[in-house]
């Protein structure tokens, strides 16, 4: 009875066993496919957001509207992709933008520099 008992034993830790190393492969795999995927769609969402703000913006900047091109700013801030919107002049100085800082939106200051070390669009 003891050689049964020892021989389910091993069957059990076996299927056990197998059981974890198929499961740690699959979700495994799985990471790796929602990686790629979720990245494919911020690329994606990027793209969309960088047209859209370049097409916006145009007109206000090119006439100097500026209460129209703080309210774009601040719509478009708000898309959860966005961290940051940063308009150069001509002389690729900061004209002005705003950034994410926490749960709050805030102006763009040279302070908040450090902030935009991950990326930068232009």
């Amino acid at each position: 009875m003891k050689k049964n008992s020892s021989i389910i034993y091993q069957v059990l830790f076996l299927l056990v066993f197998s059981a974890i190393i198929i499961f740690s492969i699959g979700v495994t795999v799985f990471f790796f496919f929602e990686k790629t995927e979720k990245y494919s769609e911020l690329q994606d969402e990027s793209k969309i957001i960088t047209d859209r703000l370049i097409n916006n913006l145009a007109i206000p900047l090119w006439n100097f509207h500026t209460d129209q091109l703080e309210t774009i700013i601040k719509h478009e801030i708000n898309n959860k992709f966005v961290f940051a919107i940063i308009i150069y002049d001509r002389d690729d100085v900061i004209d002005r933008g705003q950034i994410k800082n926490g749960d709050e939106i805030v102006q763009y200051t040279e302070k908040l520099k450090y902030l935009l070390t991950r990326a930068t669009f232009k």
